[in-house]
């Protein structure tokens, strides 16, 4: 089981990926209340994967780099609408479009879980 866990300023489009991810039978989706990510990141142990909005990872990049060092298995995915968002931007983990579709997202939360050898496995998704 691969626990994501997901920091949006937008509750719906929190939810709407949420139940995206739902579907794939081996993600445990967790919404984080953006407002608590900097403080609460470090009270979640076992999260697997971070997917994060850019203006929140700017904001709590520090707590989030902190836990990344913790938890060592905590990987971090940028949330961005488009590539603009980052001109200027130094240090940046992996981001995907916040656009992208549930085989996009599947195929890189699998591919960071697997160390890249399962990255695109339909056997996770339900029927």
């Amino acid at each position: 089981m691969v626990t994501i866990a997901v920091a949006d300023g937008n509750k719906t489009y929190c939810l709407a990926l949420k139940t995206m991810l739902e579907q794939v039978q081996a993600f445990r989706i967790l919404l984080l209340d953006p407002e608590r990510l900097g403080s609460g990141i470090m009270d979640i142990p076992g999260i697997d994967i971070l997917l994060v909005d850019i203006d929140l990872y700017l904001l709590n990049r520090d707590q989030i780099m902190a836990a990344e060092k913790a938890f060592p298995q905590l990987y971090t995915i940028i949330l961005t609408m488009d590539k603009n968002e980052l001109d200027g931007l130094r240090d940046i983990p992996e981001t995907i479009y916040k656009g992208s579709g549930k085989r996009e997202f599947t195929s890189r939360i699998r591919s960071i879980t697997t160390g890249g050898t399962d990255a695109i496995n339909t056997q996770f998704d339900k029927p």
